[in-house]
């Protein structure tokens, strides 16, 4: 039935056959043979912490890469010493523009 809501439970949530219309409760409306979607806020809820997930994904990427840039950056300087120190201090603190940046 158009509309129907089911005892103690959100109306139905399917995908619209129009996809510009997002979903709609009425079956009649709907994509045939897809299965109901989760109700919303279980879908805000979903994609906040997949959100949280990626970030901390990347986070722990930069710390990785932070690292070895940090190591290649003493080694530079151990090899090359004055020569290069200026341009070395200027990677450190482009490193540093980046952790800030990425640590937002």
């Amino acid at each position: 039935m158009e509309g129907e809501t089911r005892p103690s439970r959100e109306p139905l949530r399917l995908l619209h056959a129009r996809s510009q219309y997002g979903y709609t409760p009425s079956i009649a409306q709907a994509l045939p043979d897809e299965p109901e979607a989760v109700p919303e806020q279980v879908q805000l809820l979903l994609t906040r912490l997949a959100a949280r997930r990626a970030s901390a994904r990347k986070r722990s990427d930069w710390v990785a890469r932070r690292a070895r840039l940090r190591a290649e950056v003493a080694a530079l300087g151990e090899l090359y010493g004055r020569e290069v120190a200026e341009e070395l201090r200027s990677l450190e603190r482009s490193m540093a523009r980046l952790d800030r940046k990425l640590a937002s």
